[in-house]
């Protein structure tokens, strides 16, 4: 729910036509790897290694290219399917982090007329779902934009 790895965001070209450079730089560093490990171990353990979990789970299907994962994986068995094979569910933010990007009206530095209200002003991540904070940040926005003008 909070990895320590971060990503980034950088422009392609001077082009606006161009999709940006997104690299989510996931499992980047040693703290993530040794929780996700942990966490396939568990599900390995309970899938394989308990009879309830072989009542129901014939086997896994790998990526191609990989052998199943069995209850001895190693950390490098391990590592290489993440890297082949896992992504998230949860929301990117923090890409146009408030102090870094927008000040505390949400304006951004260095452009006129333009403000940002979503996810991405958020400075760091949350052990939670965006959806309620962007809300509460919506609403701020509100306030601040009828304030200024």
């Amino acid at each position: 729910m909070l990895p320590t790895s971060r990503g980034s965001i950088t422009l392609a070209s001077s082009n606006p036509s161009d999709a940006p450079i997104i690299d989510p730089n996931y499992y980047a560093t040693e703290f993530d790897r040794v929780l996700f490990r942990t966490g396939i171990r568990k599900v390995i353990q309970l899938m394989l290694g308990t009879s309830e979990g072989q009542s129901f789970v014939a086997s896994e299907m790998p990526p191609p290219g990989f052998e199943p994962l069995g209850l001895d994986a190693s950390d490098a068995e391990i590592d290489a399917r993440v890297r082949r094979a896992a992504n998230t569910f949860y929301h990117p933010a923090g890409s146009a982090a408030m102090g870094s990007v927008v000040d505390t009206d949400l304006k951004v530095y260095g452009i006129g007329g333009l403000r940002v209200v979503d996810a991405s002003i958020l400075p760091v991540a949350i052990c939670a779902h965006y959806q309620v904070p962007v809300y509460a940040l919506a609403e701020q926005a509100a306030d601040i934009i009828k304030n200024a003008g």
